[in-house]
């Protein structure tokens, strides 16, 4: 079996727009479902060899209790833009402990940056993630329960306060050396397509901005003394992020000169029987959210944050079939009466029926194409959810039924 890959997710370096590009690629049922190390505490250690994705804020705890038996990659940022995001993000979140002493009455970017008490946050924040170590003890998760565990994580970045800028590149840098591969939050797509290559995916669609902290302050507004400061804070970090680009050059470099291969053709299955698509199913296609869980909705994907979402189907059609898509929640209602579907490029004649929580829409249509076969979702526009815009239906599944005796060839 291969190996499990886990994305280090370092806070506020674009990782929720990386994660969800992952999630994308795996089913619900192989990737762990925490994110945070009171997660991880809190799971059965003998359970973790079944997951095939990690990704969260596990610094170099997961990999030490998988042995390292694990791919690893990451992603580092400009110093300047981390602390300025930190400080949007801290200062938006009430349950924070820094909440209130970044919410004072005149406290800005550069109280942040000259405030001892907030140098955990201000200086070097990416290289204390690379270099904590928790005590071999709370390693042995036999003995030591959980809640002792969860307790390490919030000095756990603290504790290299201590190491002087020395000790603490050398450690960062001996993480940074283990993982195999890195990026930076500025070559986000670039990172994914070096990361989609090492794992022999098909080339990654650039992802999209996720979690952007709102109000970011202008560092542009600091003085010449804060701007000092804040290059001094961060001296490790900038040689880190320095480094983090060296390697992805010279990963993109490596790939380049491997011999051009034709990429393997999609496996594909003739439409005999009904295919249905789930969305805890990988997904292959375009234009949708992260699947997203609900109590009473379940699993489900929003459409968006265009008008136009695919899935690639793997089955091969000829004939007439019969399409149905499940919906459980529109972000305005006049949604639910202008969503129009397509099959390989040819709109079905929809009518719509209450099927439990939601409405699930059907349709024929005769289709002669190869797999894959795009099934495409659209609306005319996209609404606002919550603090978000471009959303348009929740979709739980899509099937593809054949109407017709005769089937394709091959498969």
């Amino acid at each position: 079996m291969r190996e499990p890959l886990y994305f280090l997710h370092v806070p506020r370096t674009a990782g929720t727009a990386l994660t969800a590009e992952l999630d994308n690629r795996y089913e619900v049922d192989d990737i762990f479902p925490g994110s945070v190390l009171s997660q991880l505490a809190g799971s059965d250690p003998g359970d973790l060899g079944r997951y095939r994705l990690f990704r969260g804020h596990f610094g170099t705890v997961l990999p030490r209790l998988l042995d390292w038996q694990v791919r690893v990659v990451t992603v580092l940022r400009e110093p300047g833009a981390m602390v300025a995001s930190l400080f949007a993000y801290v200062a938006a979140q009430p349950w924070h402990p820094f909440h209130p002493r970044l919410t004072q009455p005149g406290y800005g970017l550069a109280e942040f940056l000259r405030d001892p008490g907030c140098r955990v946050l201000t200086s070097d924040w990416q290289a204390r993630w690379l270099a904590a170590e928790p005590p071999e003890g709370d390693l042995a998760w036999a003995t030591v329960p959980p809640a002792d565990l969860t307790g390490w994580r919030p000095d756990s970045h603290h504790r290299p306060l201590d190491l002087g800028p020395d000790e603490l590149l050398g450690r960062a840098g001996a993480t940074l050396d283990r993982i195999e591969v890195v990026g930076t939050t500025e070559r986000l797509p670039e990172t994914l397509g070096l990361l989609a290559a090492r794992m022999n995916w098909p080339p990654a669609a650039a992802p999209g901005r996720r979690n952007v902290s709102a109000h970011r302050p202008d560092r542009g507004g600091l003085a010449a003394a804060d701007l000092d400061l804040l290059r001094e804070l961060n001296q490790v970090d900038a040689e880190l992020h320095h480094r983090a680009a060296g390697r992805l050059d010279r990963g993109l470099a490596a790939e380049r000169e491997q011999p051009p291969s034709a990429p393997a053709p999609p496996a594909t299955v003739a439409l005999r029987e009904a295919y249905e698509y789930d969305v805890t199913m990988a997904l292959a296609g375009r234009g949708w959210h992260p699947r997203a869980y609900d109590p009473r909705l379940g699993w489900h994907r929003w459409t968006g944050p265009g008008t136009e979402s695919v899935v690639e189907l793997p089955v091969s059609v000829r004939g007439r079939v019969q399409v149905e898509a499940w919906v459980v929640a529109a972000a305005s209602a006049d949604l639910l009466s202008s969503l129009a579907v397509s099959v390989a490029g040819v709109d079905v004649a929809l009518a719509a029926e209450v099927d439990g929580p939601g409405v699930v829409y059907r349709g024929t249509v005769a289709v002669d194409r190869d797999g894959p076969v795009p099934v495409a979702l659209r609306v005319p526009r996209t609404a606002r959810l919550g603090d978000e815009d471009g959303f348009g239906v929740a979709v739980t599944r899509l099937r593809l039924t054949p109407l017709d005796a005769s089937t394709p060839p091959g498969g």
